[in-house]
């Protein structure tokens, strides 16, 4: 089982990688295991990559007018009875969470923790993209 997750993030705040990281190091440091650094995919996209021994996850910030064309069919598509649904269709910043496969599901607590730390961000609304649902 893989796990993914996304996060539009409604307040004005920007953010970057490097604040997501900051974030999230403060959240997890009573995890030592985990490693967290800042990747470039090979087409040259920036992501933080947190890594455990055996499984990593992929954190993905995105921003800009792509970012609020998508929030908006989100809005219009999956939104339409949400009080929020204005708010989301401007959004123009969001982060991407993918997970490695984790057929034993061993890691599933770590996810979980993960998503409940980004879900603390101003304005954040979670969106699960496969099953096209809020959370």
């Amino acid at each position: 089982m893989s796990y993914g997750q996304m996060i539009l993030l409604t307040a004005a705040d920007p953010w970057d990688l490097e604040r997501l990281e900051a974030h999230l190091c403060a959240d997890c440091e009573a995890e030592p295991e985990i490693g967290m650094l800042i990747s470039s995919s090979p087409e040259g996209a920036r992501f933080l990559e947190l890594q455990w021994e055996d499984w990593a996850i992929a954190v993905v910030y995105e921003s800009g007018d792509i970012v609020r064309q998508e929030s908006a069919e989100i809005a219009q598509s999956f939104a339409e009875f949400r009080e929020d649904q204005e708010r989301i269709a401007n959004c123009s910043q969001r982060i991407i969470v993918m997970a490695s496969d984790d057929p034993e599901m061993e890691h599933f607590h770590d996810f979980a923790l993960l998503i409940e730390s980004l879900e603390k961000l101003p304005g954040a609304v979670l969106f699960d993209p496969e099953n096209e649902t809020f959370s």
